[in-house]
């Protein structure tokens, strides 16, 4: 990937970080019992976060 393709991908972490991930002690508790965490990879990261996060009750706590 060229210079100006990692850093429009870096600047789009950065947004859904500001945008969805909360400190620990304003996430909401989550409904996955038993599961201690999940690594997923995805064409599309926002609509993956809401699907968990908004659906599933799986707050997001890190986006690498």
């Amino acid at each position: 990937m060229d210079a100006d393709t990692l850093a429009r991908l870096a600047e789009r972490r950065r947004d859904l970080r500001a945008r969805f991930v909360k400190p620990a002690d304003e996430r909401p508790p989550s409904t996955g019992r038993g599961v201690h965490h999940l690594a997923l990879i995805c064409s599309d990261p926002e609509t993956t976060i809401m699907f968990y996060a908004d659906l599933l009750g799986f707050p997001l706590v890190e986006l690498f």
